[in-house]
């Protein structure tokens, strides 16, 4: 179990397939199979059709062991992929070698957009937040696919939130939107783009004559994608995201003549820079003899391995 929680539009969840469940059967005799031996549990069709008895759960309100789940009000999407890999690693080993292989739904295709994520603290709205807009900035989910984070630490007591529109009041003061990381005014990109620049171009100025080494590629990593700096690197297309979901700012003011050995000692100058008047964790990402960011081997200073935000460490 997880101490996070997903909620959904009901119109995005019907509109994928999923339905309410049905709360027991006009027919008050009937009853699955028990499904002992592992076999299935399905009703005669001519009981509940097969394309719905996934909506099925058992309701006895009146019987002597009562069984009453109707608070749920539960919803249930069918799994419509092929089961024909996973019931045969099951068969030949007992059990599954790999978890794509176990039945699941995609959350990051369809018409799932609008997804909410409940978290307990506020430390973690910032790693969760941090997680989404690396989803979002490597292409894995469209802007919008998430569209809040509700940090339950903020919302008053229970017995404050009786009234239907102190409710809806409570959740939007402890939601957190994606409004502000995408679409920054342009003059504040210009700015920082411009900032960044010159800090680059000082430091390659500084930085004397090119040194024999390694060829390579070497960027700024930038640990903090939630900075207002680093959104504005972004959306100029100054920092790329690797598949790990790296923040990598390119640094083509750096003489490519150099070693990439230089330009690592190079990069962790500017981000004493970049830290001093930012307050942003940052240093090396290197690749030595590619120069794709997801390229291998690749190097990095471990200076911040204690990082939340992108190693999402518990203390």
């Amino acid at each position: 179990m997880t101490s996070y929680a997903l909620t959904f539009s009901k119109t995005a969840l019907y509109g994928r397939g999923a339905n309410p469940v049905i709360y027991g059967l006009s027919n008050r005799g009937a009853s699955p199979p028990p499904g002992k031996g592992g076999g299935p549990r399905i009703f005669p069709a001519n009981v509940l059709p097969l394309d719905e008895q996934y909506r099925y759960v058992t309701y006895a309100p009146t019987s002597a062991r009562r069984i009453d789940w109707t608070h749920e009000r539960e919803w249930r999407l069918p799994f419509s992929g092929d089961l024909t890999a996973y019931e045969k690693e099951l068969v030949e080993f007992g059990h599954i070698s790999e978890a794509e292989l176990v039945p699941h739904v995609r959350l990051d295709v369809g018409p799932l957009q609008g997804i909410g994520v409940i978290v307990k603290s506020t430390s973690e709205v910032e790693c969760v937040k941090a997680d989404i807009l690396s989803l979002i900035d490597r292409g894995v989910v469209a802007n919008g696919h998430f569209d809040h984070i509700l940090d339950i630490s903020r919302l008053p007591p229970p017995q404050d939130l009786y009234d239907p529109a102190a409710v809806e009041k409570a959740i939007g003061n402890a939601a957190i939107t994606f409004d502000g990381y995408f679409n920054l005014p342009e003059a504040e990109v210009t700015a920082a783009v411009d900032q960044f620049r010159a800090w680059v171009q000082a430091v390659e100025r500084a930085s004397g004559q090119p040194e024999a080494g390694d060829s390579g590629a070497c960027w700024l990593w930038l640990l903090d994608s939630t900075h207002p700096f680093v959104r504005a690197l972004v959306q100029a297309g100054r920092v790329i995201v690797n598949k790990e979901g790296r923040y990598l700012a390119c640094l083509t003011e750096f003489d490519g003549v150099r070693s990439v050995e230089q330009r690592e000692q190079m990069t962790l100058e500017l981000a004493k820079l970049v830290d001093a008047e930012h307050d942003i964790d940052c240093t090396y990402f290197s690749v030595h003899g590619g120069q794709g960011e997801d390229d291998v081997p690749y190097y990095v200073d471990e200076s911040f391995l204690d990082n939340r935000l992108f190693y999402n460490i518990d203390f």
